[in-house]
């Protein structure tokens, strides 16, 4: 403990010595950014597959972990435009959240290269091939600890 905080992982120390002084933490990292097609069994199971895949990643546990909408009922709704059709295609969608922590955006773009790929591969192994996959990479800036501006007086 340090002054009530808890020390920060070796991996945001970095970070520490801003975050004491503002009183709250910004952690810069690169988000990667997985919309998963979820409109029948097969693609549930497939955007679930892509999930736990995703949980035995030894960069994903390195940057700490990744967050999931629900597959089940997913809560996003896409509308892509078909020009061959001259209409909207409407679909669900989970979206898989990895906040690579410290990570440098060309390095998450390598990857999400080859993610794109694997993500193809197990919605093809569903039966369920894709015309097109989205994966996005952007810099993202995480504002984490407390409340920022507790009340006066209060712990």
């Amino acid at each position: 403990m340090n002054g009530g905080r808890a020390a920060a992982p070796p991996a945001l120390a970095v970070f520490a010595p801003a975050a004491r002084r503002v009183g709250e933490g910004v952690i810069h990292a690169t988000r990667i950014q997985i919309i998963c097609p979820c409109a029948n069994a097969a693609q549930m199971r497939a955007a679930n597959d892509v999930f736990t895949t995703l949980l035995a990643d030894e960069d994903v546990r390195r940057w700490g972990g990744l967050t999931c909408s629900g597959v089940l009922e997913p809560a996003f709704l896409g509308a892509f435009w078909d020009a061959e059709v001259c209409g909207w295609e409407i679909e669900r969608n989970a979206l898989i959240f990895i906040d690579a922590v410290g990570e440098p955006e060309h390095a998450c773009r390598e990857y999400a290269l080859a993610l794109h790929g694997l993500v193809g591969r197990i919605y093809a192994r569903h039966g369920q091939p894709q015309r097109r996959l989205w994966i996005t990479v952007h810099p993202v800036a995480v504002i984490a600890g407390g409340r920022p501006n507790p009340p006066a007086g209060a712990p």
